[in-house]
């Protein structure tokens, strides 16, 4: 509710659908407008939403942004054995748009791969 309540004006207790795109990139994520407009379309034919139907566009907005990175990890295990290796972890990254050294890449397996096999599965 405190992001919910830091993006409400006025007494209404609602959040503008044009701040939605907005309430996603301070939580971090990397919207693309056009899936987020047609979210909006789905949920509400109006121009604000209240706190029910902000959990609601969350909730559809993570299930699609999941949706889409499992497709983008599954494309990048080249060799389908459902986890990692550095170099493909180093490939998904820069097809992401990040530009890692393969130090960096090395780093962020070894800071997230819960069971220390050196290879990430989707869940790590």
């Amino acid at each position: 509710r405190v992001v919910f309540s830091k993006f409400t004006s006025g007494d209404d207790k609602e959040v503008t659908t044009e701040d939605l795109f907005n309430i996603l990139e301070y939580l971090g994520t990397r919207p693309d407008e056009d899936q987020v407009r047609e979210l909006v379309q789905e949920i509400t034919r109006f121009s604000t939403v209240n706190w029910a139907e902000f959990m609601d566009f969350i909730r559809q907005y993570r299930y699609r942004d999941i949706t889409s990175l499992k497709a983008q990890f599954d494309e990048a295990d080249l060799d389908g054995n459902t986890v990692l290796d550095p170099k493909e972890l180093h490939v998904l990254l820069q097809v992401s748009g990040y530009s890692p050294t393969e130090g960096v890449t090395m780093e962020a397996i070894f800071l997230t791969d819960v069971d220390g096999n050196g290879l990430l599965d989707f869940n790590e």
